[in-house]
């Protein structure tokens, strides 16, 4: 059983229960006994509360994650609309006027370079439209 208080030093103190042998010793009392006085303490993470997002910028990979994000969102979504619609890739390419190459690069969600005029094309192709709006990161 584990419990936790903060005593005034600001340093948490885990009052446990060891385990205890058939010959009465506490292993894991004397182990930590037998540590220096700094070392029996919990040191705090340094990365409590930062995110993801703040993770992928100091890495500077945000942009890029972010870019394949919203392309496999992206093509995850034009292919449910081609599915509903029961939209071959060969008939998509043709209501687009583009080939049918082109349609697979729409439609890879691992290559972030579409066009804008391809995802508009797309999305008429399915008798939609296109919506983009930036929001506040």
């Amino acid at each position: 059983m584990i419990h936790s208080r903060k005593p005034p030093s600001s340093k948490a103190i885990l009052a446990v229960r060891f385990f205890h042998e058939s010959s009465g010793n506490e292993p894991v009392r004397e182990w930590l006994q037998a540590l220096p006085a700094e070392e029996r303490y919990m040191k705090r993470n340094p990365h409590v509360g930062s995110t993801l997002d703040d993770f992928l910028r100091d890495d500077g990979s945000y942009d890029a994650v972010q870019a394949i994000a919203v392309k496999r969102v992206l093509a995850f979504q034009l292919e449910e609309s081609m599915r509903k619609a029961r939209l071959t890739k060969s008939e998509m390419a043709r209501r687009m006027r583009t080939t049918r190459a082109q349609l697979d690069r729409l439609l890879d969600p691992d290559n972030p370079s579409t066009t804008l005029q391809t995802l508009v094309k797309a999305a008429g192709a399915l008798g939609k439209r296109l919506n983009v709006s930036l929001v506040k990161g």
